[in-house]
This record gives structure tokens, C-alpha cells and sequence, in this order.
């Protein structure tokens, strides 16, 4: 990865996309989990402010 982009950007980065940062995120929550760790999570729904 290239040392102007942050390191957890996936998106228009050499061989990452939104299918390794869906990875990323499911192996993270995992491990909290197994841990006995709480996980809270935000989704946001852009899809219509393009319209």
C-alpha cells in the first residue's frame, strides 16, 4: 500500500476491494467476539444522496 493512503482503505487500492474489506471486518468481529468482547455497528445508506 502506498504511504499516502491509510493502511485500512480498501477501495481503488491494488488487489483490495470491498470483498477483502467485508473479510477484513467479519474476521475482526469475530475474534472480538470469541474474546467474550461486545461489538457495535453502524450501517449507513448513501445510495440515495447520488440520485
Amino acid at each position: 500500500v502506498s504511504p499516502f493512503l491509510y493502511d485500512l482503505q480498501h477501495g481503488f487500492v491494488k488487489k483490495r476491494s470491498s470483498t477483502t474489506q467485508l473479510l477484513k471486518v467479519y474476521h475482526t468481529v469475530s475474534q472480538i467476539l470469541d474474546n467474550g468482547g461486545q461489538v457495535d455497528m453502524l450501517f449507513l445508506d448513501f445510495s440515495k444522496a447520488f440520485d
